[in-house]
């Protein structure tokens, strides 16, 4: 279980409960694939799964989730008091569930 970090570099409001948080990994590289997720870590016993929402490209170190905020839950919540310039803790790229090359 590799832990990562990221910045928060920035979150928009898209819709008055659909918010985009675009995060930049401190560790450059974070090659993941679309239809993967991270495991953000809330606290030491705490942890909430979220799709990154953007195709990877040449810079793997900036990814997006985009976040139903409505059920003011302990991930949204977390989420939502974050500021631009604040770190988290999250593992990651995890997940299977992507479309297969050969299509």
């Amino acid at each position: 279980m590799n832990i990562n970090s990221a910045i928060l570099i920035s979150k928009d409001e898209l819709s008055w409960f659909v918010w985009r948080f675009r995060l930049k990994a401190k560790s450059p590289l974070i090659n993941f694939i679309p239809g993967q997720y991270i495991s953000i870590i809330i606290d030491p016993s705490t942890r909430r799964q979220y799709s990154i929402s953007n195709y990877s490209s040449a810079s793997f170190d900036e990814f997006e989730i985009i976040v139903d905020i409505k059920p003011n839950g302990v991930g949204t919540t977390y989420l939502k008091n974050l500021n631009v310039g604040d770190e988290i803790s999250f593992i990651g790229p995890i997940g299977r569930f992507v479309l297969a090359e050969n299509l």
